[in-house]
């Protein structure tokens, strides 16, 4: 189900908060995450190069991992929980969000991990 307005406020506070360390415009990363269960979620993240460090210390993928915790909560009362998964993609001023199923999320982490050379 796609809602126009909750997309909206997604869009704005993800620039909120990168606009809030100061990242909006010069960030760059995808995330993909979901729930696995009702009190349990996951994210993978794919930055360049040492961003990732300086995401984590900042407070700022603290902040994010809360962020997406509401998103989830939040979509998990309009859609079931187990297709409560999303793609996130941000490049410099560009914020993408889509929601997608567990498969599609799947594949995204695999090509995630494939780019960035992980063994999982």
């Amino acid at each position: 189900m796609f809602n126009e307005s909750d997309m909206s406020i997604e869009y704005s506070r993800i620039r909120q908060l990168l606009e809030q360390f100061t990242l909006y415009g010069e960030a760059e990363f995808t995330i993909v995450f979901g729930a696995i269960a009702e009190d349990a979620d996951y994210s993978t993240w794919s930055t360049p190069d040492d961003d990732f460090s300086k995401y984590k210390e900042s407070g700022f993928f603290n902040l994010m991992q809360h962020l997406l915790s509401a998103f989830i909560e939040y979509k998990s009362q309009i859609i079931l929980l187990e297709n409560c998964h999303g793609i996130i993609k941000i490049k410099q001023r560009v914020i993408a969000i889509e929601w997608v199923n567990k498969k599609v999320a799947d594949d995204a982490i695999a090509s995630i991990h494939e780019r960035d050379n992980v063994d999982y």
